[in-house]
Order: structure tokens, then C-alpha cells, then sequence
């Protein structure tokens, strides 16, 4: 129980400020376009006036680059995701969508599909886990049929005479670990966003479905790509590599 609740602490203290907040100036309204870069400027970030995590982190990500990110357990690689992604306020420093700062703006995330290590999955069909809508009419059936095709998940669409309208049950207790990060792939993929974050998100898969896997994510054509991983196997076909080391980022060879 203890676990429990530090992990959500930090989230029931997110909601609790977002309480405070004012209307007026609780989220921006301005549209972010992506077309040069994501740039992190001299970021520092510590939870809860803790030690921090980051000190002096800097760092841009090109539009259509494919980026790569390693680390030790707990180094942080989570936390600068969830940085990038908006999520999380650094405690000083900048982060900038084509010069533009993303702080409390509402808009940047609908730029992003995030694919964590653990999916979350409803109790319902794989069709709407994957579309995550209900009515069916509006789901666009060749986007899906692509999505489908591209993670390979025709295994349960042919499972059972439900097709795609398999119940995958209760967090997904119909469905294998693997199988549950290719449906978290195809969400992402049937978001259709410019940016593409996966966070350990092909861990369960075995290696030869891992591989092609990122190899085809790989050839999406316009699309930032980073990817969070412990396999530097994945990461051969990168533009740039990065690790976490020393609250900061350091430039990866392989």
C-alpha cells in the first residue's frame, strides 16, 4: 500500500495544483505547429523539492529525426519524456516547439502519440482500443485495416468469429504482454500524430518481431520518432543517440 501510494502522489499533487489554478490562465489556446525542432533549454527538474533528476539538461530534436534515448534504471528516461510530451513542468528551463515555449499549452499534445511500457487497455473490442472511440461510424475503416496490417495483430482479428470485435477484457487479460504493446503501436499509429514517442514500449515483444517492429516505424515517412529503450540493438538505425548520465545528456556512439 505504501507503494501505492507514492507512486500516485505525485499525480494527486499535479491535479491538486491544476485545482488551484485560475480559468483564465490555466491552459493556452495557441496553435503549435512542428516544423523545425523540440529544444530543451538548460532544464533542471527535481519532484517535490528532492534532489534533482536534471541539472543544466540541453538538448533538440529535429523535425523528422529519428532519436534514440538510453539510460541506467531511474536515471530519468521517463521524466524527459514526460518533459517532451508537456506533462511535467521542468523547475527552470525552457522547452520550445519551434521557438514557441509548450508550457500549459493544451495543444502540443494533440502533436504526440505516446506509447508507454505498460498499455492501458478498456474492457472492450480491439476495435475500439485501438480507434478509442465507440461510434463506430466514426472510425476510419481503411486507416484501422492499415494499423492492423502494420502491427501485425491479424493473429486476434482471426482468433475468433468477432473479428475485430474481440473483447480483449479487463486490461487486457484476454491478450498477451506483446500483444498488448502492438495495440498500443496501432493506437498511436491510428492517431496519425507528427510525433511518434515509444517508452519501452516493445520490451515484450520477442526479438525478431521487435526488430521488424521499429524497422517499419522506421520507414514512416514524416515523422519524429524517439524512442526510449534499454536494447541498443534498436537503436542501429537511429540519427542521433543520447544517454542519460550525470542529471545530464551525453552523446551515444555505438
Amino acid at each position: 500500500n505504501f507503494n501505492q501510494f507514492k507512486y500516485c502522489s505525485e499525480s494527486i499533487l499535479k491535479v491538486h495544483d491544476l485545482i488551484l489554478m485560475t480559468e483564465e490562465n490555466k491552459f493556452s489556446n495557441k496553435e503549435l505547429t512542428f516544423k523545425k525542432s523540440i529544444e530543451l533549454q538548460n532544464i533542471e527538474f527535481s519532484y517535490s523539492n528532492k534532489d534533482s533528476i536534471f541539472k543544466g539538461l540541453n538538448l533538440i530534436i529535429p523535425n523528422n529525426s529519428k532519436f534514440g534515448i538510453i539510460g541506467e534504471t531511474g536515471s530519468g528516461k521517463s521524466t524527459l519524456v514526460d518533459l517532451i510530451i508537456g506533462l511535467t513542468k521542468p523547475t527552470n528551463g525552457s522547452i520550445l516547439v519551434d521557438k514557441n515555449d509548450i508550457t500549459n499549452n493544451k495543444n502540443w499534445t494533440k502533436n504526440i502519440s505516446y506509447v508507454p511500457q505498460r498499455i492501458f487497455l478498456f474492457n472492450s473490442s480491439l476495435r475500439h482500443n485501438v480507434c478509442f472511440v465507440e461510434d463506430d461510424k466514426k472510425i476510419d475503416e481503411n486507416k484501422f485495416n492499415e494499423v492492423i496490417k502494420f502491427c501485425k495483430l491479424e493473429e486476434l482479428i482471426y482468433k475468433t468469429d468477432k473479428r475485430e470485435f474481440y473483447q480483449v477484457g479487463e486490461n487486457g487479460k484476454n491478450v498477451s504482454g506483446g500483444q498488448r504493446q502492438k495495440i498500443g503501436i496501432a493506437r498511436a499509429l491510428y492517431k496519425n500524430s507528427e510525433v511518434i514517442i515509444l517508452d519501452e514500449s516493445t520490451n515484450a515483444l520477442d526479438e525478431i518481431n521487435e526488430k521488424n517492429m521499429i524497422e517499419n516505424i522506421l520507414k514512416l515517412k514524416n515523422k519524429t520518432v524517439i524512442l526510449v529503450t534499454h536494447n541498443l540493438n534498436n537503436l542501429k538505425s537511429f540519427d542521433q543517440i543520447f544517454k542519460i548520465q550525470d542529471k545530464t545528456l551525453k552523446k551515444f556512439d555505438l
